[in-house]
C-alpha cells in the first residue's frame, strides 16, 4: 500500500525533495537566465559556472586514464603518467538545451556538480541523476556492478563535469607516436552510481539503498550519458525510492534555471 500511495502523492513531494519555498507550478517557466559554455562536440550541452581548474586527484586519475584510452589508441598508463599535475577545467553545473519550433533555446535539467558546489549553495536537491553505462547496479545483494554487454541506466549523484581539452589529447597522441588529424574536447562527467536498484512492478517505481549510507566510488562518462535529474524519497520506515519526471499524477518540472550558451 505504502507503494501506491507513494506513487500517488510524488508530486505534493516536491517541497520535501526539492527544497522549494512554495508547491510545483506547472506552468511554463522562463527565469534566472544564465550564461554558460558550449563545446563542439556537446552542442545540446551547456556548463555552466562555479568553475575551477586544478589537476585530477586520487584515484580519479586512473579512472579518468581508463576512459581517455577508450577513445584514443593510447595505453591507460601513457595517459596516466600525462595527466598528473596537469591542470584541467572542471564545472559545477551542467543542462541540456533543447530549441523550440521557433529555433528559441529553452532549458532542460540544470544538474549540479556535490564535488563542485558549495554546501551552502545547495538550496535544492540536483545532484540526482539518470545516466547510461554497461556498468549495472540493478541488483539488491551485496556485490561490484555487473559489466553488460549494452548500456542500462543507473542513478546516482553527479559530482563534477570535467574538461580533457583538445590540445591535451593531440599532446598525448603526438607524445605517443599516434597521429591524428583532429581531435575535439572531451567532457567527462564525474558521478557517483546508488549500488542497489530494484523495480517494484506492482507500483511501477524503483526502490534503492546505498553501502553504508554512501554511494559507491565514482565511474567516470561521458557527459551525453547524463539523461536527467531524478528525484528521491526516503519513508518514515527509511525505505528510499527515485523519483522520476513522470508520474502518477503527471510530469514534475524539475527546471533550475534557463542558461544560454556563450
Amino acid at each position: 500500500i505504502n507503494q501506491h500511495v507513494l506513487q500517488l502523492s510524488q508530486l505534493s513531494q516536491i517541497k520535501h525533495l526539492y527544497g522549494l519555498a512554495e508547491e510545483l507550478d506547472l506552468k511554463m517557466r522562463q527565469e534566472n537566465i544564465a550564461t554558460g559554455t558550449c563545446y563542439n562536440v556537446y552542442k545540446d550541452l551547456v556548463f555552466v559556472k562555479p568553475r575551477c581548474e586544478h589537476p585530477i586527484q586520487g584515484p580519479l586519475i586512473h579512472k579518468v586514464a581508463e576512459f581517455i584510452s577508450t577513445q584514443i589508441p593510447v595505453s591507460a598508463a601513457f595517459i596516466q603518467n600525462k595527466l598528473f599535475n596537469h591542470p584541467f577545467v572542471a564545472w559545477g553545473k551542467m543542462q541540456w538545451i533543447t530549441r523550440n519550433e521557433a529555433g528559441n533555446v529553452t532549458g532542460g535539467d540544470l544538474i549540479w556538480g556535490n564535488h563542485i558546489v558549495a554546501n551552502n549553495c545547495k538550496l535544492r536537491d540536483a545532484l540526482h541523476i539518470m545516466y547510461w553505462s554497461v556498468n549495472s547496479h540493478w541488483q539488491w545483494v551485496r556485490g561490484p556492478a555487473v559489466v553488460l554487454d549494452k548500456e542500462t541506466f543507473g542513478y546516482g549523484c553527479a559530482e563534477q563535469f570535467l574538461v580533457i581539452d583538445a590540445a591535451f589529447l593531440q599532446h598525448v597522441t603526438k607524445c605517443a607516436g599516434v597521429f591524428y588529424p583532429h581531435l575535439d574536447d572531451l567532457v567527462l562527467a564525474v558521478v557517483s552510481p546508488i549500488p542497489y536498484l530494484r523495480h517494484i512492478a506492482s507500483s511501477g517505481i524503483t526502490q534503492y539503498g546505498l553501502r553504508g549510507g554512501r554511494y559507491v566510488s565514482p565511474e567516470i562518462l561521458d557527459a551525453l550519458k547524463i539523461d536527467c535529474l531524478v528525484g528521491h524519497v526516503q519513508l518514515p520506515l527509511g525505505v528510499l525510492y527515485i523519483v522520476q519526471h513522470d508520474t502518477a499524477v503527471g510530469q514534475l518540472d524539475m527546471l533550475d534555471e534557463v542558461v544560454n550558451p556563450d
